[in-house]
């Protein structure tokens, strides 16, 4: 029988030093100131190739993979393969993962990888010391984290086991013989290998695993049989599910990494559902748990910070199969006979339904979190007046609003030995259309206006983010997708250095900040232009970083910087790669070979040759651009980062 599936903390302490950024990009109003035997796997029917990170991979009938928009759920791409059900998206290139076993005993498996267009990267053999070696590949789940990256099958149906590959190549790292086993739960900071065994109503295994990344350290403890899902968002482990007796039933346990064995706390269920047949984390949302229950055709939303139900909603179809959209929370369900695949938002609402698939929709995936992304944004640089102002823009993307605090620092330079720092800051903030929806001078003095309409004081304390100087100024906003410019200026035309800083108050809401760029007069010394960024998350963050200078000019902005250059420094101050003019490439740090026709390809080339560029594949940490002219030139200049994996 086929397997059972179901100041920012960083202020500028130099001119290397670090600073808080988001992600960084260039936009227009920025500039001018006020995006059987295994059959042969198949290539891919023709297509859309998906780059979303919300796209959502499809196995119909055990025979055929499909890659759905996250738009609309129209099929990108479809592939021709026998599978067992298991798949998994990597959340750093998109590619997708599934396999098939021998369906003999004592014979491997295989396991294939497709690129995020729908080729075939690579297929292996994958098997495990016992009897049934991998008669099926049950379930597959991604580890992107640095120490020990790779893909973890398992399998079940015939006794169990844990295999991990490499995602590169799918060459079989390590495995291990467990009991029938279910999709593994993998931690995205150190990559611990947790899983529940799942085997059905004739086995009681009753066993939770825990195995380390590298697959040296193995260790159980007695449970109950269901489904377990890592929440990224507080780090806790959750089960529940199967109403048979040794089964974990309608009750949702949280389970703390360290004491697997007793639980911190559980939620009965058996009021809002009559079964338990699915579960998933929302990481965009606070780490909300989905409960799914086939029989009620119903989800069941529970908050794990008040351990409470904070909403329940009807399906179209069963929800026997289950996956979120790591970015914005969005639901995906079928059940696995219906030609179709609907999405639901986190309130509920119906998104979209799927065409007709042409097969039943056995099992769905997406990536269980995001691998890297760039967040938090402060540029220090020399505020002048007029068009030396300093000015960073950045975009809200998502379909919900996001909480932001925005901040002018300038006197509290001066604890971290900053020379001409502004005494008295003002900031505003406009929005796309360069209309002005706020303004603050004194954070602790509320102007009531545009979006801002009611004292802002206290929300700013308890933000964490209060400035160190009564003088600096700061405003919180719930601003809608678009994009936005903020603006700093010395009160009465005074000048000196200052930071701007965008924080993001709200992280688990379905809408993420994304690209700024900041634009501002560049001198010499302490006051040339820094920004900063931070690469968060486990995996490698390709990015471009850009120092532009002559082509302002077409904007119609005068004393541009006619030929800056550009630093990147790691987080302890080193300088790992430079760049003056970006067609010719200076080897050395990071920078290993030539990138011209990388940048070429990028989309993003600059538009005059004297213009610097450095593309980078980033690790987590905090980084530091640095722009000056060269010959100690002068000038308004914009340093931009872009997110190249977007």
């Amino acid at each position: 029988m086929r397997a059972k599936r179901k100041t920012s903390g960083y202020v500028i302490r130099s001119a290397a030093g670090i600073l808080i950024v988001l992600a960084l990009a260039i936009f227009s109003a920025l500039i001018a100131a006020p995006r059987a035997e295994i059959s042969n796997p198949a290539s891919p029917s023709p297509g859309t190739a998906g780059v979303d990170i919300g796209d959502v991979a499809v196995d119909i009938d055990y025979s055929t993979i499909k890659k759905l928009s996250v738009a609309d759920g129209t099929v990108l791409w479809s592939v021709s393969v026998t599978n067992d059900g298991a798949l998994a998206v990597d959340p750093s290139d998109l590619g997708i993962y599934t396999g098939y076993g021998s369906h003999r005993y004592g014979r491997h498996g295989t396991v294939y990888k497709y690129a995020a267009d729908g080729s075939l990267a690579w297929t292996n053999s994958v098997s495990v010391d016992g009897f049934c070696n991998f008669y099926y590949v049950s379930y597959a789940a991604v580890d992107t984290t640095s120490a020990n990256p790779g893909v973890v099958w398992t399998q079940s149906g015939c006794f169990g086991g844990i295999a991990k590959t490499t995602r590169d190549t799918g060459e079989q790292q390590w495995s291990v013989f467990t009991d029938d086993i279910a999709r593994a739960s993998i931690d995205p900071v150190d990559g611990e290998i947790y899983d529940i065994t799942n085997a059905g109503p004739n086995y009681n295994y009753d066993t939770l695993y825990k195995a380390s990344a590298d697959g040296t350290m193995v260790s159980s403890t007695a449970s109950c049989e269901g489904y377990t899902e890592l929440n990224p968002a507080d780090g806790m482990l959750y089960r529940g599910g199967d109403t048979r007796s040794s089964g974990c039933g309608l009750i949702l346990y949280q389970l703390n990494k360290s004491n697997l064995c007793c639980p911190n706390w559980s939620l009965d269920l058996s009021g809002q559902i009559s079964s338990f047949d699915a579960l998933a984390v929302q990481p965009s949302s606070g780490g909300y748990i989905y409960v799914a229950s086939a029989s009620s055709s119903k989800i069941v939303v529970v908050d794990p910070a008040t351990q409470t139900v904070v909403r329940t909603f009807i399906t179209k179809a069963p929800p026997n199969y289950i996956a979120v959209n790591p970015t914005n929370g969005n639901l995906y369900i079928t059940d696995g006979a219906s030609h179709f695949v609907y999405a639901y938002n986190p309130t509920g609402a119906l998104v979209w339904r799927s065409p007709d698939l042409g097969g039943g929709a056995r099992g769905i995936a997406t990536a269980r979190v995001v691998a890297s992304r760039l967040g938090n944004i402060s540029t220090r640089a020399f505020v002048q007046t007029h068009n030396n102002v300093m000015i960073g823009g950045f975009i809200v993307h998502g379909s919900e609003p996001k909480r932001v605090i925005i901040r002018a620092i300038g006197p509290e330079l001066t604890r971290y030995g900053v020379p001409n720092v502004l005494a008295n800051p003002t900031l505003e903030l406009h929005d796309g259309i360069g209309a002005l929806i706020a303004s603050n001078n004194n954070w602790a003095t509320t102007i009531i206006g545009g979006i801002i309409t009611a004292n802002q004081v206290r929300d700013i304390q308890a933000s964490g983010y209060a400035p160190g100087d009564g003088l600096e100024s700061a405003i919180i906003a719930d601003l809608p997708e678009g994009n936005y410019t903020a603006i700093v200026r010395g009160v009465n035309s005074t000048t000196g250095v200052a930071l701007v800083e965008v924080y993001d108050l709200s992280p688990n809401t379905r809408s993420i900040l994304g690209n700024i760029s900041t634009r501002s007069f560049v001198q010499t010394g302490d006051n040339v232009m820094i920004g900063g960024f931070i690469v968060q998350g486990t995996a490698p963050k390709r990015v471009i970083v850009r120092a532009i200078g002559p082509s302002l000019t077409q904007y119609g902005v005068p004393n541009v910087l006619a030929n800056p250059t550009l630093e990147l420094h790691d987080g302890t101050g080193a300088l790992i790669a430079s760049n003056n003019n970006w067609a010719t490439t200076i080897i050395g740090g990071i920078i290993t070979a030539n990138q011209v026709h990388e940048i070429q390809a990028s989309g993003y080339v600059p538009g005059d040759g004297r213009e610097s560029v450095i593309i980078a594949d980033l690790p987590r940490g905090n980084y530091t651009a640095i722009v000056r002219g060269v010959n100690n030139t002068t000038g308004v200049a914009l340093v931009e980062v872009y997110d190249l994996d977007q």
